[in-house]
């Protein structure tokens, strides 16, 4: 079950995830001297370049949101350096720069604390507490997504309370606290039916589903994903859609039901292609492959593993080549067939030492 877990919270990090992103406030509480000027709205162009394209240029991003920091200090601005700060931690933390991220999160906070904009300070801590948890730093995200609670919640946030909830309760289930996950889970929910949000109801119900398959009700989880499933073929998310056709093929796997969960896989890697996710087609091919191997359909299995080394290798995400590698060698080794096996195991010792691709932060929200 613990090894299940882990490749099913692989699937809730990596397909559900969202980012969260501060507000200017309607009205500035702080005098600004260049309020109405041509430089302030030069400035607010400038990080609203850096926020929306931080993914398709990021150099270009990173030197608009750097821009306009220098000319907010220069003009005391103090609403443009908080954001252009909070801009500039973002697209740190999209490369998983974990120190440099946090450091402007909280040179951000500093100044939002001089503003007295206690809404974005909460989003500046919930965005510190993502960055640990896609680390593994788990105390330390509970931290952070307790204190953004807490502001969310004195400002009357409810897209931001949510997500707090949520967040905390994707952390107690990693952790293995499944009563705690279920109580944080479960308010998320009644917060998401308030706001009208029928993604993240979509998604909690997902995530609810994930609590009792990893505490093995498997009833449950089928109910929880069904009930996702409807709201979200509803609304045509197809995000959502992969990943719990996805998740329900690993029930069916955990359940020894081969042929529905390689159907169900299957469904998934169509809706993942059509979303141009190469590295969830990958996991997904993936788990086919060793849906077959449990079979002994060895021949099968290997043709998956081969598909995803190939696709691997397209995509130049050298990890999973390596995995490939790995993969295929042990289903070799398990049939005895140790000379193929030592071959596989010998082409992925000599890979080129390149540096890893890099992947986007995936962050336990959605909203």
């Amino acid at each position: 079950m613990v090894k299940v877990g882990k490749y099913l919270l692989i699937i809730v990090l990596l397909v559900l995830g969202t980012k969260s992103n501060a507000s200017f406030p309607t009205k500035n509480p702080v005098l600004e001297p260049l309020k109405e000027s041509a430089d302030t709205q030069k400035i607010n162009t400038l990080i609203n370049y850096c926020r929306t394209n931080y993914l398709t240029d990021y150099a270009r991003a990173l030197e608009a949101g750097q821009e306009a920091l220098k000319m907010s200090v220069l003009g005391n601005y103090h609403v443009g350096r908080a954001f252009s700060l909070f801009e500039i931690a973002n697209l740190y933390a999209s490369k998983n720069n974990i120190d440099t991220s946090i450091n402007y999160y909280n040179q951000s906070v500093r100044i939002f604390s001089l503003l007295d904009d206690k809404a974005n300070i909460g989003t500046c801590y919930d965005k510190i507490g993502l960055v640990y948890a896609a680390n593994g730093s788990y105390k330390e995200a509970l931290f952070y997504f307790y204190e953004a609670l807490e502001l969310y919640t004195a400002t009357n946030k409810k897209q931001g309370v949510y997500e707090a909830l949520n967040n905390i309760g994707t952390i107690y289930r990693v952790q293995g606290n499944y009563n705690k996950s279920l109580e944080y889970q479960s308010k998320a929910l009644q917060f998401s039916r308030e706001l009208k949000n029928a993604k993240g109801t979509s998604f909690i119900l997902g995530n609810i589903g994930v609590i009792y398959f990893e505490v093995g009700d498997y009833k449950k989880a089928e109910e929880y994903y069904e009930n996702s499933q409807k709201i979200a073929l509803a609304i045509g998310d197809k995000k959502q859609t992969a990943a719990i056709y996805n998740n329900m093929g690993l029930l069916k796997q955990s359940n020894g039901e081969y042929d529905q969960a390689v159907s169900l896989y299957l469904k998934s890697v169509n809706l993942y292609r059509e979303l141009n996710d190469q590295q969830s087609v990958y996991s997904t091919l993936n788990k086919v492959g060793e849906v077959h191997e449990l079979k002994k359909e060895y021949d099968k299995a290997s043709n998956y593993y081969l598909r995803c080394m190939f696709l691997a290798s397209e995509i130049c995400y050298n990890k999973g080549i390596s995995e490939s590698y790995l993969r295929i060698g042990l289903m070799f080794a398990k049939q005895k067939k140790n000379d193929k096996a030592l071959l596989y195991y010998l082409n992925r010792l000599i890979l080129p030492n390149k540096k890893m691709n890099q992947n986007k932060l995936h962050y336990p929200i959605y909203a």
